[in-house]
């Protein structure tokens, strides 16, 4: 009995030291998990903080060359590119409200946070997307114009949401475009989905006056309905 007894002691006793041991194993981690999720929460805080900013910047209908939501967003985070593309965004809509020679200063404003966003994502395509509408918005060069539209094309060459957009900002530098560029854009039109050409040839309607080109060089079949009148 005793041999047994000494047995049973001898047996359990590692049992039991290695079950103690996975037990402060699991306290152990779920103390430094706890530690961790702590340390993240000024982050999430900052992170949404910033992401607030932005969205509730963006919604307000009172338009100016100030913003303090946004002021705010890009001031404690520089180096996020959708403040900068936010605040970009809002600013535009402010300019197009302003005459050709007053809204110099604000096209500024613009352009180097559209550049703040490019340069922290180089190749994505709707920042330059940005930069070509601010750059058709202020009357660039038609170089200027050409280079960022074969940019687009060649950082993005099947994304059909930005063709879109292209084509649209496009309508609006018509006559600064080479003719490979122009022709690309009816091809891309005549394939596109109905409704989304339906509501790309509502430019044309509106800049029927102004720029008659875009009806005598654009295909009749495509845009009889918009230069009718």
């Amino acid at each position: 009995m005793l041999m047994l007894a000494t047995t049973i002691r001898m047996v359990t006793r590692p049992i039991d030291d290695t079950s103690q041991s996975g037990g402060r194993c699991v306290t152990v981690c779920m103390y430094l998990a706890m530690l961790l999720a702590i340390s993240l929460v000024p982050f999430f805080v900052y992170f949404s903080l910033v992401f607030a900013l932005v969205s509730y910047g963006n919604s307000s209908d009172e338009l100016s060359e100030h913003n303090n939501a946004l002021d705010l967003a890009t001031t404690i985070a520089p180096w996020s590119a959708d403040a900068s593309i936010g605040y970009a965004a809002y600013l535009r809509r402010y300019a197009v409200t302003l005459t050709l020679d007053d809204r110099v200063e604000i096209m500024s404003r613009i352009n180097g946070l559209i550049e703040s966003a490019m340069r922290a994502r180089p190749d994505w395509p709707y920042y330059h997307l940005a930069k070509y509408d601010a750059e058709v918005l202020e009357g660039q060069d038609d170089l200027v114009l050409q280079e960022r539209f074969d940019t687009i094309r060649q950082l993005a060459p099947n994304e059909r949401g930005l063709d879109y957009s292209l084509i649209a900002t496009s309508f609006y530098a018509w006559n600064s475009l080479r003719i490979d560029q122009q022709q690309w854009i009816a091809r891309t039109l005549f394939y596109m989905r109905g409704d989304s050409r339906r509501e790309l040839l509502k430019h044309v309607a509106l800049l029927r006056q102004s720029t008659p080109s875009l009806c005598t060089q654009l295909p009749w079949t495509l845009v009889k309905s918009a230069c009718r009148g």
